[in-house]
């Protein structure tokens, strides 16, 4: 496996652990939001993550055993996460700086991660082996002369 390659998967990996973490630096407790509008409660919040995380977790371990198809999910589902979340980040950030940051680094490390697993050595690695050479086919001498 390129190294290149697996940067990108333990990035990932990190990513997914430093989630529920930058989560806990949330200023905003569960179920807070404004006035009468409620809110997610905690238990709506998790049933929400360890869905995802579980996904993303068997995305990352299938693309690690490398099916390309998992790799291709793999950008789908971060590219529609990045896309999601980016635009909050600058709100996050000038409001709560640590929990903005948190998940800025958390932006930037799945980003980077989903480099890293499509650059030119990743895409040689995940292509299948060319078949073996096929033999020429011999003859055999005569039997009897």
């Amino acid at each position: 496996m390129p190294r290149v390659l697996s940067a990108g998967f333990r990035l990932y990996v990190l990513a997914m652990v430093l989630t529920p973490l930058a989560g806990a630096f949330d200023p905003s407790p569960p179920g807070a939001g404004a006035a009468g509008t409620g809110g997610a409660s905690l238990g709506m919040l998790i049933a929400a993550l360890v869905p995802l995380l579980i996904v993303k977790a068997l995305l990352i371990l299938t693309a690690y055993r490398r099916r390309n198809w998992a790799r291709i999910a793999l950008l789908i589902l971060t590219g529609l996460g990045l896309g999601a979340y980016s635009p909050h980040l600058v709100h996050a950030i000038a409001e709560h700086p640590l929990y903005g940051i948190l998940n800025l680094l958390l932006v930037i490390a799945e980003a980077v991660a989903i480099v890293l697993i499509f650059t030119p050595a990743a895409n040689r690695w995940y292509k299948p082996p060319p078949p073996p050479p096929a033999a020429a086919p011999t003859t055999a001498p005569p039997v009897g002369g």
